[in-house]
């Protein structure tokens, strides 16, 4: 069985210029255009079986419509092959309430994107503890 443990996916009306954008920060080629339905169809491109979506809440406002998406996708796991973590941001002050959304809505845990290394240690090992759930910090440098 073969699992990617690290993909992402967004809304359909922004994925196309969401990926473009990446890209060319990156310097990389893109697998899919980020859509669900772009990565399904790389999955079956590289014969993979499971994928695991690993989203970016690049602002605070940004993870309820995340976790509300992911929660639809992992709805949709037996037929898609794609489960999604949810999503934080480091300046949400109410982490413990999107935490508990996060475990109310059966997501695995939460991935929390960190541009300030040091403040976000403390929001992380809270995720990491809460409710046994786990918590996946990425570092992105300014």
């Amino acid at each position: 069985m073969i699992i990617d443990f690290h993909t992402h996916t967004y809304p359909d009306k922004i994925a196309a210029k969401t990926v473009e954008l990446l890209a060319g920060r990156s310097g990389t080629v893109p697998h899919s255009d980020g859509t669900l339905m772009g990565l399904e169809s790389d999955m079956e491109h590289r014969r993979v079986d499971i994928s695991v979506v690993l989203p970016v809440a690049t602002s605070p406002k940004q993870y309820k419509h995340i976790n509300e998406s992911a929660q639809v996708e992992n709805e949709q796991f037996a037929d898609t092959h794609v489960w999604s973590f949810g999503g934080i941001h480091p300046d949400n002050d109410n982490y413990k309430e999107i935490l508990r959304d996060i475990s109310d809505k059966g997501l695995s845990g939460g991935v929390l994107q960190r541009y300030k290394i040091q403040e976000d240690n403390k929001l992380c090992h809270g995720a990491r503890t809460y409710r046994g759930h786990s918590c996946r910090a990425g570092y992105r440098p300014s």
